[in-house]
């Protein structure tokens, strides 16, 4: 299926995002996506032999399953990205409270993220995405992989704690300070957004009786 360089490397950053880091993984669902468009044409192609009275009608349907199925491995995709994303964005705030505790505790910054890392079991699509950028800065720096890790995920809480620890050498011992401090302003957003969801329910349900 042809698409731009533009939209080939879009989709495999929404690929990343969606936790699939194998160089196969593109051309997995492309090929789900080939062999969901071609069973289909293919069956009614059988169909429409057997039956030439019926062509017609097996050729439409077998067009119109075979463009239902083909956008299946795509929004598989896309969906696992929105709920991996909402993960991460979930857990941020609990990882900086574990990684504040570690600093207070004299641990470098390094060794709390892989503690953070090995225990953050209740998010575990943040704690792959920690490892992963602590792998990177033990083979380049803290600084670029922090960058990477940022543009990889590209949610704006996730540059705002990048943007953090990056400026952890600087802060010295005020960063665990400026980590919980920005973990309670994640959970203060997180609440006023749902009551304010909380609050759009009633409105809704009435206009969807109206």
């Amino acid at each position: 299926i042809p698409e731009s360089e533009k939209e080939s490397s879009e989709f495999g950053k929404i690929l990343k995002q969606a936790g699939f880091y194998s160089s196969a993984s593109r051309l997995n669902v492309y090929a789900y996506r080939f062999l969901l468009l071609v069973f289909p044409l293919v069956c009614a192609g059988i169909l429409a032999i057997g039956e030439p009275d019926y062509a017609w009608r097996y050729m439409i349907g077998g067009a119109i399953t075979a463009a239902a199925l083909s956008v299946v491995p795509r929004m598989f995709v896309f969906m696992r990205r929105t709920s991996r994303l909402h993960e991460i964005r979930c857990g941020l705030a609990d990882m900086m409270d574990m990684l504040s505790m570690c600093l207070n505790g004299g641990m470098p910054l390094s060794a709390s993220l892989e503690h953070v890392a090995s225990n953050l079991t209740s998010y575990p699509a943040l704690a792959t995405e920690i490892s992963i950028m602590r792998r990177q800065a033990e083979v380049g720096s803290l600084r670029i992989a922090l960058q990477d890790w940022a543009n990889r995920i590209d949610l704006p809480e996730v540059r705002q704690v990048a943007s953090l620890l990056s400026r952890g050498e600087q802060l010295g011992t005020g960063l665990s300070n400026s980590l919980m401090d920005q973990a309670d302003h994640f959970r203060q957003t997180r609440k006023q957004l749902a009551t304010l969801q909380a609050n759009r329910m009633p409105e809704v349900i009435r206009l969807i009786h109206q």
